[in-house]
C-alpha cells in the first residue's frame, strides 16, 4: 500500500493511473476508521482498478471548535486497518496541502442542505462541499463511495456533483452497524460502554417507527419517537424528523418516495446521527 501526503504527488499518481486506463475509486474519510469505512473501501476495490482512501480531518466543516478538537485522530491505526484490507493508496495530506489558499466559495447545494443538519450546524455543509470538491480535484476519481449513515450528506454531495458538473459517480452504501444495532461511527470511540448502551435507544426507536409507520399519522410517528427517546436517561435529543428520502421535504403521504426518519442526539456530550428508510 502506498502512502501519499502531498497534492503534487497524488495528482501525478492519478494522472498516470488514468493514462493506463485504470478506473479510480475514492473513499474520503476523516480517519478514526471503523468497519463502515472499510466496507466502503472493499466495495470500491471490487468495482474499480485502483482505490484511494483519504484521511483528513477537515476544519472547515466543524461549526464547533471543541468538536474539531475532540475528533479522534488515529492515523497509525488507520493505516494498519487499510493495509489489512489491501487498500491501494492512502492519501493523508496536511491542511496546507488541501487548502493552499482559503476557499471562500459559498456553494450552491440546493434545498437539501438548508434543513436538519444545515439548520443545526451552520456552515457545515459548505465546509464539507469545499473539501469534497477539492479532494475530487486532487484524486480525479471515476467513483466516490459514501455511507448512508450520513444520509443528508449523501444527498448534498450528489447535489454538489450535479450543480458543478463534477465528473464523478457517487455510490452510496448501507449503514454498517455493530451487532447490537448501534450505527458505526468514529464518534463512538468517545463513548463509554454505558454511553453506547444508552445510544442504542436511537436504533431501537428507528426499528419501532419502521414497524408502526403504516398505522400512525406522520406527525404522531414523530411524537412516538420523541417519547421513546425521552424515556432513556442520558439522551439529549436535537431532532427527530420524518422526511421525503429524495428531497428531505416534510413527508407527504401522497409522495411516491419512501419516508426516512432522521435523528440527531447527544449522548455523554457526543453528537450522534442515525436514520432509517421506512419500508413499505
Amino acid at each position: 500500500m502506498q502512502i501519499i501526503r502531498t497534492a503534487r504527488e497524488i495528482i501525478s499518481f492519478v494522472e498516470e493511473s488514468r493514462k493506463q486506463g485504470k478506473v479510480i475509486g475514492f473513499v474520503p474519510t476523516m480517519g478514526a476508521l471503523h468497519e463502515g469505512h472499510l466496507d466502503l473501501v472493499r466495495q470500491s476495490m471490487t468495482e474499480t482498478h485502483l482505490t484511494i482512501c483519504s484521511i483528513f480531518v477537515n476544519p472547515t466543516q466543524f461549526n464547533e471548535s471543541t468538536d474539531f478538537d475532540k475528533y479522534p485522530r488515529t492515523l497509525d491505526a488507520d493505516v494498519e486497518e487499510l493495509t489489512q484490507v489491501s487498500c491501494d493508496v492512502v492519501f493523508c495530506p496536511s491542511v496546507d496541502e488541501v487548502y493552499p489558499t482559503p476557499d471562500k466559495t459559498i456553494y450552491n447545494l440546493g434545498d437539501v442542505s438548508n434543513v436538519l443538519e444545515g439548520e443545526m450546524r451552520p456552515g457545515h455543509f459548505n465546509g464539507m462541499a469545499s473539501v469534497v470538491k477539492r479532494l475530487f480535484e486532487l484524486t480525479l476519481p471515476h467513483r466516490a463511495y459514501f455511507g448512508l449513515k450520513d444520509f443528508q450528506q449523501c444527498l448534498v454531495v450528489k447535489e454538489l456533483v450535479r450543480n458543478y458538473n463534477l465528473p464523478v459517480e457517487i455510490i452510496t452504501c448501507p449503514t454498517v452497524r455493530e451487532p447490537s444495532g448501534l450505527a458505526m461511527s468514529s464518534r463512538n470511540k468517545l463513548l463509554s460502554e454505558q454511553g453506547k448502551e444508552t445510544a442504542l435507544q436511537i436504533f431501537r426507536t428507528l426499528q419501532t417507527l419502521n414497524e408502526q409507520w403504516k398505522d400512525v399519522e406522520i406527525e404522531d410517528l414523530q411524537k412516538v419517537g420523541s417519547f421513546m427517546l425521552s424515556l432513556e436517561n442520558g439522551i439529549d435529543l436535537e431532532y427527530i424528523e420524518v422526511r421525503d428520502s429524495k428531497t428531505l421535504a416534510p413527508y407527504d403521504e401522497k409522495s411516491h418516495n419512501a419516508p426516512v426518519v432522521l435523528i440527531a442526539a447527544r449522548v455523554e456530550g457526543v453528537r450522534l446521527i442515525d436514520n432509517m428508510i421506512l419500508q413499505k
